[in-house]
């Protein structure tokens, strides 16, 4: 979220491209490291998780929507409202 606030233009840049499929060259792209990361991450903090795919789907979803809403300044950037928006579903873990 930090770094969608501070560096608008490169958070955009980093969506314009299309997405390769996964299963086709997988760890080929710092996206695709990215994403597994944010698997792990999200299988950490949110123990139980039958289907970590859909939680880090929730997760991304979760905070590119919200970047996206601080961007186009639907919302106004708050760094404790961003903490509290997430903090619904990671039980505040940053």
């Amino acid at each position: 979220m930090r770094f969608a606030h501070e560096e608008p233009a490169l958070f955009r840049l980093s969506f314009t491209r299309q997405m390769r499929d996964r299963a086709a060259e997988a760890d080929s792209d710092g996206g695709e490291v990215a994403y597994k990361l944010l698997r792990a991450g999200v299988g950490e903090a949110l123990p139980g998780v039958e289907d970590p795919d859909t939680a880090a789907l929730h997760a991304w979803a979760l905070v590119h929507g919200l970047a996206m809403l601080i961007l186009d300044r639907r919302v106004e950037w708050d760094e404790t409202m961003v903490e509290n928006v997430v903090g619904l579903t990671f039980g505040g873990i940053r």
